[in-house]
């Protein structure tokens, strides 16, 4: 439907309430009810065919991820409810009148101009329901309008033309018995004084309620055939999320520890002890595809946390002005896709060469790992291939703190773990275990 025919529809609408002063009965309009972020999960994880548990890992701490797939999911369920909906009628009863812009903004044409045609039916609908009883859908009638509106005809011009076809039955039986009722039922109206004038606005009444039913009906008939293609189109405007998601052997945050649950016993979070703490992310400046993250955890209790303005903050003792000197570690972690190098072979020679260089500071551990020690501030690390995969850690110790090697060891295993199971459930291993 071409805009200037939708707003000819809703001037219409508007004109005629105006002109009546009337507004007996207004539905409360409700806003579309947004999923929650768990919903939004059990959907993606669907569509991508992940589990919960690797979607809710990489939205962790991506809220503008997580922002944009809410929308996409409530429109998807504005357009699944609104195309499983048997008629216009029905459409009615599951459309509500509110916009959800972010969602609706994510819907194809077809589909916004069809629910934009049953809220004005519905506006109308509403208007007129406490003083009129609405007869069925005219089959004839419709079938004439639909038929019209098909060779490109706008909508005054195709109810004309169904009206026509109607002579000595069909709308001229209806018509007058919703004249008469709208009368009868509106306050203030003596049906035995009201001059033609006032009989006429009733009957512009009845007949923009009547192209607005029709045009509801036609748009969300012609819309439902496109209900698949809808849908992918909705989900095709996530799809840089998606496809990070879903990617099989793909590198992204699924593959990284998660700090509030990956931590073991008697060692706790300290997120943000140094730097504003942000989920794993994708390095962009680098030619070979690379994801980073930084993880800062303690022992020491009885810190409290004071945030920056800009974001970030410090962990500092409870007192006025406590110093903030927690002693915490901080793990550095990287993982690089080598798949345009090779994979693993050239990745285990990397290695191997940097143990001939920086014998001092590197120790094998297997065939596809190593061990590094450092100083200035004391640190300690682990690279191992394992798959396409290069992963790097480093183990820094910060407000002296020593950086504990079984605790890069830990972070290291919980990596290998995700790879393996991302790959199928293999158990290789890299020799941290």
């Amino acid at each position: 439907m071409g805009k200037s025919v939708l707003r000819t529809l809703i001037l219409a609408g508007l004109l005629s309430l105006a002109a009546l002063a009337f507004v007996p009965f207004l539905a409360p309009v409700l806003a579309q009810q947004r999923p929650a972020p768990g919903d939004v999960i059990d959907t993606v994880a669907q569509y991508t065919g992940m589990t919960n548990d690797a979607v809710s890992l990489v939205l962790k701490d991506n809220a503008a991820a997580l922002g944009r797939l809410t929308d996409a999911v409530t429109a998807l369920q504005i357009a699944q409810q609104f195309l499983d909906a048997r008629d216009a009628e029905i459409a009615t009863t599951v459309i509500n009148q509110a916009v959800d812009s972010a969602a609706e903004a994510l819907l194809p044409p077809p589909l916004l101009t069809a629910i934009k045609a049953v809220r004005l039916y519905k506006s109308m609908l509403e208007a007129v329901r406490d003083l009129i009883v609405v007869p069925r859908l005219d089959a004839g009638l419709y079938a004439g309008y639909r038929a019209n509106r098909a060779q490109n005809q706008d909508v005054i011009n195709s109810f004309s033309y169904a009206v026509s076809q109607s002579l000595g039955g069909g709308y001229f039986v209806v018509k007058p018995k919703m004249v008469e009722d709208y009368i009868s039922g509106y306050k203030g109206w003596d049906k035995d004084l009201i001059g033609e004038p006032m009989r006429r606005r009733a009957e512009r009444q009845v007949d923009r309620f009547w192209m607005a039913r029709l045009e509801a009906t036609y748009q969300q008939e012609k819309v439902k055939p496109q209900k698949q293609a809808i849908l992918a189109a909705i989900w095709a405007s996530v799809k840089d999320i998606t496809d990070q998601l879903k990617a099989p052997g793909g590198l992204g945050a699924a593959l990284f520890p998660d700090p509030s649950a990956d931590l073991p016993g008697g060692w706790w979070w300290a997120r943000s002890a140094g730097a504003e703490y942000k989920g794993p992310v994708k390095f962009a400046a680098s030619h070979t595809p690379m994801w980073m993250q930084t993880i800062e955890f303690s022992t020491v209790l009885g810190y409290v946390f004071k945030p920056y303005k800009g974001g970030g903050g410090a962990w500092c003792r409870p007192e006025r002005n406590g110093k903030c000197d927690l002693p915490y570690q901080r793990v550095d972690v990287t993982i690089s896709d080598w798949t345009m190098h090779g994979g693993e072979k050239p990745c285990v020679l990397s290695l191997q060469s940097m143990l001939k260089q920086w014998p001092g500071t590197h120790q094998r551990l297997s065939d596809r790992a190593l061990s590094s020690v450092g100083q200035n501030p004391a640190q300690n690390g682990i690279r191992f291939c394992l798959g396409n995969f290069y992963v790097s850690l480093n183990n820094t110790a910060m407000n002296g703190a020593a950086p504990d090697p079984a605790m890069t060891r830990h972070f290291a295993n919980v990596i290998v773990r995700r790879i393996n199971a991302q790959a199928g459930g293999g158990r290789a291993t890299v020799g941290t275990e």
